[in-house]
Order: C-alpha cells, then sequence, then structure tokens
C-alpha cells in the first residue's frame, strides 16, 4: 500500500492485463516489429495513467501522461515524466483575474523505458526520477534474463538518491506481450535495498 491507500500492484496488474487484451487483438500486419513495440509501449503508459486517472479523480488532483487530454485547464497532456500524477491550487492571474492552476506537489513521478539491450537507456530514464520531487516514484523496465540482479543493481546506483517511496517494475518486452508474458515483478527500495513487493 501507499498514498491514499492505493494498491500500486494491483493497479499494475490491472493495467498489465488491458495491456495484453490491447496486444492481442492488434492489427500489426503492415508494420514493423520497432513500431509494434513502440505503439504497445505507448499502450502501456496509457493503460497505465487510466489506472492512476480512477484513484487521483479528485477536482484538486491531475494524472498527465502524452494521450490524456482530460486537463484543459493546463493545456498539456504530458508534463516532465511519462506520467505524472499532481496535486493542484489555484491562483488569480495578474491582469483579469482568471483562476489559473498551477502544481502544487508531486504525488507520483512515473518513468519508463523498454529497451532492454541498451543499459545507458535505463540509467538516463531512471534518473529522471532523481531530479523530481515527488512523494512516490516509479520506475519500469524490461525483465534481463539472466542479467536482471546485474539491472537491480545498477539501478540501486541510482536509487540512493531518490527521494520518497521508489518503486521497480519488470515486465516483459513489447515483443513478448502476444504470447502469453510473465507477469509484472513489483520492487521496493528499501533500507538500501530491493524488497520484492
Amino acid at each position: 500500500m501507499t498514498d491514499r491507500n492505493i494498491n500500486l500492484k494491483a493497479l499494475i496488474h490491472k493495467a498489465w492485463e488491458n495491456v495484453k487484451q490491447g496486444a492481442s487483438s492488434e492489427d500489426c500486419s503492415d508494420k514493423s516489429k520497432g513500431q509494434i513495440h513502440k505503439e504497445l509501449a505507448k499502450l502501456w503508459i496509457d493503460c497505465l495513467g487510466k489506472g492512476f486517472q480512477e484513484h487521483y479523480r479528485s477536482k484538486d488532483q491531475r494524472v498527465f501522461w502524452r494521450n490524456n487530454n482530460d486537463n484543459n485547464d493546463f493545456e498539456l497532456n504530458e508534463l516532465l515524466f511519462d506520467i505524472s500524477v499532481c496535486q493542484i491550487g489555484w491562483v488569480k492571474s495578474i491582469r483579469q483575474e482568471k483562476l489559473l492552476p498551477y502544481i502544487a506537489k508531486s504525488l507520483w513521478q512515473i518513468e519508463s523505458e523498454f529497451d532492454n539491450k541498451n543499459s545507458r537507456e535505463i540509467t538516463k530514464d531512471f534518473s529522471k526520477l532523481v531530479m523530481g520531487r515527488s512523494k512516490n516514484q516509479l520506475f519500469i523496465s524490461t525483465y534481463q534474463g539472466d542479467l536482471q540482479k546485474k539491472a537491480l543493481t545498477m539501478c540501486s546506483s541510482i536509487a540512493r538518491f531518490c527521494n520518497g517511496n521508489l518503486y521497480l517494475c519488470f515486465v516483459e518486452h513489447p515483443g513478448k506481450w502476444a504470447k502469453n508474458p510473465n507477469n509484472p515483478a513489483l520492487f521496493k527500495w528499501e533500507e538500501n535495498d530491493w524488497s520484492r513487493c
């Protein structure tokens, strides 16, 4: 359990089930593998973003991600991270005294990287969480097979510099989503080590 009784593991697994359904129904006949993987990664962010939006739905909360068009008062979809969950406040504009929203607090910052061949991409995206200041942070990467322990060790070096509640989730590479993939594995950073949730 985490912020406001959110069950992160259940949210991730629900999004995962939605992604698998979408992956199996996708028409891929005229697309390259790269295009398919990119579209599936976007589908994952959409499913996960919608999961967070179901939980954070009060008038003073917003969930940002690229394909979310519900944040009309901000006139933008994505905000710094793949998914950002924010508490907002309101301030009057200088001239017309219109109410304008602003970010009062970051509740969740979520980044994902599905490149399973290049450690640099993982460290680059994980490092974004160090730059953020949020109550909760989640990084999603692909399973690394025989190198899984090394991936956890590599991420540990960066995790030491994050603040708040930090989670790491491994999922299968999008290339395996249509073929009975393994379920996500969720870890929490506690006492300078990853513990399985």
